[in-house]
């Protein structure tokens, strides 16, 4: 069975946070994230009140989000979402902070952020539902097309 030709084109490049490769489905979050009060954990949903991505799901997609918010309970939100099979298949973060570096780390989750060349900025720059191809080892994120 002959495998089907797949174009890749570079659009992103940043820092290794957590090193990795993940292909999926683009989630774009237009706002700072709270893990703790704002996902939960048993469904991977973002549940926070206000947020203007309420209602999607993270699971198994590419979370792309601004930065995170809240306390050390972050981390354990990130580390339950892998326990559960919730939890992203990557992440791309404009602003890397302690709380969204060490949820990358404990939920094993290739990561890329800040600094990115030609300081793009990945929610400008990527819309939900594009077809991602992270390679968070090299720092680079490429749209894919079948």
């Amino acid at each position: 069975m002959a495998k089907e030709s797949e174009s890749r084109t570079l659009i992103l490049k940043g820092r290794c946070i957590v090193p990795g490769v993940k292909k999926g489905i683009a989630l774009v979050c237009t706002r700072a994230l709270s893990a703790a009060g704002g996902i939960d954990p048993a469904s991977g949903e973002i549940i926070e009140a206000r947020h203007p991505q309420r209602g999607e799901n993270v699971r198994k997609k590419i979370l792309i989000f601004p930065n995170g918010k809240g306390s050390s309970g972050f981390s354990l939100i990130f580390h339950a979402l892998s326990l559960t099979g919730n939890a992203p298949r990557a992440m791309i973060i404009t602003r890397v902070n302690s709380l969204t570096a060490l949820a990358a780390v404990v939920g094993n989750i290739p990561t890329i952020g800040n600094p990115f060349e030609n300081d793009k900025n990945p929610v400008d720059c990527i819309k939900t539902g594009e077809k991602l191809l992270v390679d968070a080892s090299k720092g680079m994120v490429f749209k894919v097309e079948n």
